[in-house]
């Protein structure tokens, strides 16, 4: 059985030559010989040449985002099993014959997916609250692998902690319409369609520093549009909850997810008030159609409360 493991490259991370390599070693590293490496992405000639490997097959694409580029790679495809990778991830030794394992041994499963560990930019591991979940927590404390943890971030899976069978793809595909929100588009319906046929895999299996490209490399202006795609990502889905199976929770996700872009504004925007008041004012025309809650009335104050405290230090 072939793993195919895609890694789709923009064009800003093609020259990247060392993260590359770190990350395609960790790949070949695994104790699994039978896989096909795809890349994925343009500019990738000097690529190509420094890594001639016979397992790596370059993809070169006029394709400019990665859902793009990972469409076209799932259509490349050799293996029946389908894992990814790209240069914020580091693939522990163990990874691949782990999720394998798994996936064999139980033949319903459709997916499986491991925690991943937060580090920093030289790959060292971090104290975060996310790496907290396994050094202060036993195994049956970890959140459940459903999809109401999905939608309240109890579980964030993304691509490189996950392997599927390629069938999968056969339903669902990257919606090449979210270049920022694609990932969680992708896992929510990943959930929507196999929630029962998902294992979460109970020990972190990957190396993660992608926070960095998530809040340091991002102009303000890429920041109200990262917003605005995970918006329309919980749109779609609350829209198409007929039942309403997920309307108690349907404030705090948007709670949680405004929380967490009000933060990063602070932390590294934290003069544009034009763009604070803008996620405040965003949140309040979302209530409009909601049934509020104390928890909504508070939940403003402290926004403003923390812009008026900025604007004091200001």
């Amino acid at each position: 059985m072939k793993i195919s493991i895609l890694i789709p490259l923009i064009q800003e991370e093609s020259n990247k030559h060392s993260e590359i390599e770190r990350m395609l070693y960790s790949v070949l590293n695994q104790k699994i010989k039978n896989i096909e490496i795809i890349i994925a992405g343009q500019n990738l000639n000097q690529l190509q040449k420094k890594y001639p490997n016979s397992c790596v097959k370059y993809i070169h694409t006029n394709k400019n985002t990665k859902p793009q580029m990972l469409n076209d790679a799932i259509i490349a495809s050799c293996g029946s099993y389908i894992c990814f990778s790209d240069i914020n991830s580091l693939l522990l030794f163990n990874s691949m014959p782990e999720r394998l394992d798994a996936l064999t041994q139980n033949t319903e499963l459709m997916a499986c997916y491991s925690f991943g560990l937060d580090v920093d930019k030289d790959f060292k591991v971090k104290q975060t609250e996310h790496n907290n979940i396994f050094f202060n927590r036993t195994y049956e404390q970890l959140p459940a692998s459903n999809l109401r943890s999905l939608l309240l971030m109890e579980i964030m899976p993304d691509l490189a902690s996950v392997m599927l069978k390629k069938e999968v793809f056969d339903n669902i595909r990257f919606s090449e319409e979210l270049n920022e929100s694609y990932v969680l588009d992708f896992f929510i319906n990943l959930f929507i369609k196999y929630e029962n046929k998902i294992l979460q895999l109970k020990e972190p299996l990957y190396l993660n520093n992608g926070y960095i490209d998530l809040k340091n490399h991002k102009k303000n202006s890429l920041v109200l549009k990262s917003l605005k795609q995970y918006l329309q990502v919980y749109d779609n889905f609350f829209k198409k909850d007929d039942l309403n199976l997920f309307s108690d929770i349907k404030n705090k996700v948007y709670r949680d997810l405004y929380l967490k872009y009000f933060f990063i504004v602070i932390e590294y925007y934290s003069k544009d008030f034009k763009l604070l008041f803008f996620i405040v004012g965003s949140y309040l025309k979302r209530l409009v159609d909601n049934k509020l809650d104390i928890y909504d009335f508070y939940f403003v104050f402290i926004l403003l409360k923390n812009i008026n405290l900025i604007r004091t230090k200001s």
